[in-house]
């Protein structure tokens, strides 16, 4: 039996929800579940530009992938060098006790 795009989407989209609640790890468990569906029901398997290069669907998949976990990197490293609280920034806010220099 071949399930739909609707079928899969309204059984394995619980699934995920649950699973990244517990591992915490939500946002990036949803998409990348999302995006498996949404690529391999709106793209073909394969498909040949006039170049002839030949790209796959879940060639797509692979590179959504390293694309969120590349932005997730960069949000993570963002965060701990500017957020509120984090050793670079208490740092500062510890030379920055005495006034200019």
């Amino acid at each position: 039996m071949i399930l739909s795009f609707s079928q899969m989407f309204v059984f394995f989209i619980p699934l995920a929800i649950i699973a990244a609640k517990f591992l915490k790890i939500q946002g990036i468990l949803y998409a990348i579940v999302v995006s498996f569906f949404m690529i391999i029901e709106f793209l073909p398997t394969e498909w040949t530009i006039e170049s002839g290069i030949t790209y796959s669907s879940m060639g797509v998949f692979y590179a959504t992938i390293v694309g969120l976990i590349a932005g997730l990197g960069v949000g993570k490293i963002t965060e701990y060098y500017t957020g509120t609280g984090t050793k670079p920034v208490m740092s500062i806010v510890k030379q920055s006790v005495t006034g200019p220099a």
